[in-house]
């Protein structure tokens, strides 16, 4: 679902403008880390250092809905 993030950043340097997606990748690369022993420190690796910026460049502006999990009657 979100493996053509890290494909498109390795071939030009390029993420997405699509929060949802970055966020998705990061959740995977979390996932990945973790699977992997943990034994580094997640936020030195470049992609993840770079997603994070990313991230960071495109909420500055953004405005998140906030949702419920219940409805309210």
């Amino acid at each position: 679902m979100v493996a053509w993030v890290r494909t498109a950043w390795e071939r030009s340097d390029a993420l997405p403008e699509d929060l949802d997606v970055l966020r998705a990748r990061l959740f995977f690369e979390q996932r990945r880390h973790y699977c992997n022993g943990g034994l580094w420190d997640f936020t030195t690796e470049p992609f993840v250092a770079a997603v994070l910026a990313r991230i960071r460049a495109l909420a500055v502006n953004a405005s998140v809905p906030l949702r419920s999990a219940r409805r309210r009657p």
